[in-house]
This record gives structure tokens, C-alpha cells and sequence, in this order.
């Protein structure tokens, strides 16, 4: 499976979600508001990052995202493209300060600042709440992504 394979089905169900959302690879997980894309990455890139948001939005949420983080990640940046509308612009300003602020800092400190922005909990709880209240959809989805992960990881392993 070649990466435009992989990013065209995950795009097919993000839409399902979010029928206007872009979904693109890259090496993070991010949203960009103006273009409306999710971006994702197939592997583990930032093992000590992806734990401490871990710890966070279990502590935070009582939820343990540890079994579904790939799902999570997607779902947190679809949190992101229905959430970010509800942000005034003098409320983005900031949170693009305080994002800049956030590589100045020690790892836990700017952790700590950076998922505590309004926008990061929005998108969090809003991806907790889908995946509470779609719990069965959420894991056929998850199977799903997991398959096809495995199917492209093969591929490109030769």
C-alpha cells in the first residue's frame, strides 16, 4: 500500500465525521485551521511526547487513549475542526504566542502549557466524548486503520 493509498482511506473515514476535512501525511499530527487538514504520521516518531499527552488526557479526562492512540491522535485533530470556530481571533492570537512560548520552555512546563490551550482541550474532549459515545464505531474504525497501518508497513518494509 503506497502512502496515497493509506491517506486516501483515512480521509474516507475522517470525512464521515468531517465532510470537508483534508487529510495529508506527514511527521506529526497537526490541524491547519486556514486550509482545513489533518495531517497524521504512520509511525511513532515522538515516544516520550505521545506518552506525557498520554498521561494528560488520562489524568484529565479518565480516559486511556494508550490502546487507541493512532485513533486518538486522528480524532483529536477532527476535534480540532469542529472546535476551532468557537475560538475568538484575539483567543487564537494568544494561543499562537503561547505555541511559540511552548519551545522556549522545559519538556514538562511546555507540555503542560501547550495541552492546557483552550483549543487542545476542546479538541481532547471533544475526541473523548466521540470516542465514549461511538465506543463500538470507534473500535471497528481503529481494526480498520490497524489493518491498513500493517498493510503499508509490509509494503514499504519490502
Amino acid at each position: 500500500m503506497k502512502a496515497t493509498k493509506l491517506t486516501s482511506q483515512i480521509q474516507k473515514e475522517l470525512r464521515k465525521i468531517n465532510p470537508e476535512v483534508r487529510v495529508e501525511i506527514d511527521t506529526e499530527f497537526a490541524y491547519f485551521y486556514d486550509a482545513n487538514i489533518i495531517t497524521y504520521c504512520p509511525f511513532q516518531l515522538y515516544p516520550e511526547q505521545e506518552e506525557a499527552f498520554a498521561d494528560f488526557v488520562e489524568k484529565t479526562f479518565d480516559f486511556d487513549l494508550r490502546p487507541h492512540s493512532f485513533l486518538f491522535a486522528l480524532l483529536h485533530e477532527v476535534g480540532h475542526s469542529i472546535t476551532m470556530d468557537s475560538l475568538e481571533d484575539d483567543e487564537l492570537t494568544s494561543e499562537l504566542i503561547m505555541r511559540e512560548a511552548v519551545h522556549l520552555m522545559d519538556f514538562e512546563k511546555g507540555n503542560d502549557l501547550y495541552f492546557n490551550l483552550p483549543s487542545e482541550m476542546m479538541a481532547n474532549e471533544w475526541a473523548v466524548d466521540y470516542f465514549k459515545t461511538n465506543f463500538d464505531k470507534c473500535i471497528k474504525l481503529e481494526n480498520k486503520m490497524q489493518k491498513m497501518l500493517n498493510h503499508y508497513y509490509k509494503k514499504i518494509q519490502g
